[in-house]
């Protein structure tokens, strides 16, 4: 659900792109990860969220460097939800 919330962002902030600046739709989907990760860990959740947060800007920030090109932008819109998947076996064995 996280990785389609972040797709959705991705989409909305390229079309939104001169009103909100891309931190803004990092919180967003930083909250939303929160909300639906809600675990008994207080430090584990905050943690979480901004590491969800600070990954997000990140990809925002590049859809925006990328809007120009639309080839390169797509490979980076797709690869963008599937890195963190590939990367959760690395950190957590």
């Amino acid at each position: 659900m996280q990785t389609v919330f972040l797709l959705l962002l991705g989409k909305l902030q390229d079309s939104f792109q001169n009103r909100f600046p891309a931190w803004c739709w990092a919180v967003v989907f930083a909250l939303f990860s929160a909300l639906w990760s809600m675990s008994g860990n207080v430090g584990i959740l905050i943690a979480g969220s901004v590491i969800s947060g600070l990954y997000a800007w990140g990809y925002f920030v590049l859809l925006r460097k990328l809007s120009d090109r639309p080839v390169l932008w797509l490979a980076v819109y797709a690869a963008g939800g599937v890195l963190p998947f590939l990367l959760l076996p690395m950190v957590a064995p």
